[in-house]
C-alpha cells in the first residue's frame, strides 16, 4: 500500500471548476409567449411544438368544481357533527352494561 500524494489548492480548484451550477434552458411558447423548460409543454396554455397536449383551462375548471363540491360536502358533515354533539348522552343501565 502506497502513500497517496497530497493535492494542493490549485489542483483542487481545477477539479472543482466543473461543479458550477447552470441555469435551466428555457424556450418561449409559440402559442402564448410564456417561458417554459425545453422539451416540455407550456404550463400556461398546455401546448407543445404548436399542438395542444393538455387542455389547461378545462383541467382548472374541473378542479374548481371538485373544490366546490368538497366544500359543500364539508358543510353537510359539519352540520351533522353539530347535531350529534347536541344530542344528550344517556347513561347505560346495569342491564345495558352487562350486554356490552
Amino acid at each position: 500500500m502506497t502513500v497517496r500524494m497530497r493535492s494542493n489548492r490549485s489542483h483542487t480548484g481545477n477539479r472543482r471548476s466543473h461543479h458550477g451550477l447552470e441555469e435551466p434552458r428555457v424556450s418561449t411558447c409559440s402559442h402564448c409567449g410564456a417561458k417554459h423548460l425545453r422539451h416540455r409543454m407550456c404550463s400556461e396554455c398546455g401546448h407543445y411544438r404548436g399542438r395542444l397536449v393538455i387542455d389547461v383551462a378545462l383541467k382548472a375548471a374541473k378542479k374548481a368544481e371538485k373544490q366546490k363540491a368538497k366544500e359543500r360536502g364539508r358543510s353537510a358533515e359539519e352540520s351533522r357533527k353539530t347535531e350529534a354533539e347536541t344530542e344528550e348522552v344517556k347513561p347505560l343501565s346495569p342491564e345495558g352494561l352487562s350486554k356490552k
